[in-house]
């Protein structure tokens, strides 16, 4: 499931780890 629907999974994971760590990021 990983392997064969890469994008999809990869697109919301990273996203959703971008704004958490941009957001405590940007804050601190």
């Amino acid at each position: 499931v990983l392997k064969k629907k890469p994008t999809s999974q990869g697109h919301k994971k990273p996203k959703g780890l971008s704004d958490i760590v941009f957001i405590p990021s940007s804050k601190s």
